[in-house]
């Protein structure tokens, strides 16, 4: 009878040991499917591999950049929106196992606007030394703006918004109750382990979007930059949530925010005088 029980407990013993390895397999491909890069200025580009052409069209945009671009190989979801929030927590874990002090991470219809790489640079460095002043930064950073209930939310966000900090006088980060758009994010190492903890909510009710999460307040330490660094391409959109017939009109609304985001950067300058 002993011996049984022995070899019952050593066979449950040897079967949690093989599924604990087959896991951790799993989990291993999952990461290593991302090439590690030494360079500092890396982006890391989520894309989806049924979307080759939007990966060579972002490697002509920053091709005369100091940006270099590694690919994300997206993870595909039949909700598009829960796809892309489980891609950035995939290029977050592989960050903390790395031990990467901060991940620059990009959407792959991210679209840089004039003098973003110059500008990156001075805000890149300051973001690096003063690790303790922040957890996300945002760098296409938009209110929420595609449904008319949104705009009074749009109104009373930018009110809200305040200036954070001033680099140099040269750059200037601010700060609001909520932001929305993923397409320009800088992770602190600080912060993985939350933005990580994401992946646990995706059955919650109500449902929170991953641009939702990650560049709340009530959240995180989340700063942005205005002017932005980054905005949208429009196209076909891989998420589908609060798109029209899953087309994504981002410079209609783009233009009006735009405005909106300038009207707050001189506001909140004027009360320093800069």
């Amino acid at each position: 009878m002993k011996t049984k029980i022995k070899f019952i407990i050593l066979f449950i013993i040897l079967f949690l040991i093989i599924v604990s390895f087959l896991l951790y397999i799993s989990y291993s491909n999952k990461i290593r499917d991302i090439h590690y890069s030494n360079n500092p200025n890396t982006a890391y580009v989520i894309n989806l591999n049924d979307r080759p052409e939007r990966w060579e069209h972002i490697q002509k945009k920053f091709k005369d950049s100091d940006i270099s671009l590694e690919r994300i190989p997206a993870i595909k979801h039949k909700k598009g929106h829960i796809g892309c929030g489980l891609s950035f927590v995939k290029a977050v874990k592989f960050a903390k196992e790395n031990n990467m002090e901060t991940i620059l991470i990009f959407e792959d219809d991210n679209k840089p606007l004039p003098d973003f790489n110059k500008r990156w640079l001075v805000i890149k460095k300051w973001l690096d030394n003063n690790l303790d002043k922040w957890e996300i930064f945002n760098g296409g950073a938009r209110y929420p703006d595609w449904q008319e209930y949104e705009k009074k939310a749009t109104s009373q966000h930018s009110k809200e918004t305040i200036l954070k900090y001033s680099i140099e006088n040269k750059e200037y980060l601010f700060q609001a109750p909520l932001v929305v758009s993923t397409n320009w994010i800088y992770i602190n190492k600080n912060a993985y382990d939350k933005v990580i903890k994401w992946e646990s909510m995706i059955h919650n009710t109500p449902f929170t979007p991953i641009d939702q999460y990650i560049t709340n307040i009530k959240y995180f330490n989340c700063v942005f930059s205005i002017p932005h660094l980054a905005l949208q391409e429009d196209g076909q959109s891989d998420t589908s949530l609060n798109s029209k017939n899953g087309y994504w009109e981002f410079d209609k609304v783009d233009k009006r925010l735009i405005s909106i985001f300038n009207e707050v950067y001189y506001r909140e300058l004027a009360k320093y005088n800069l």
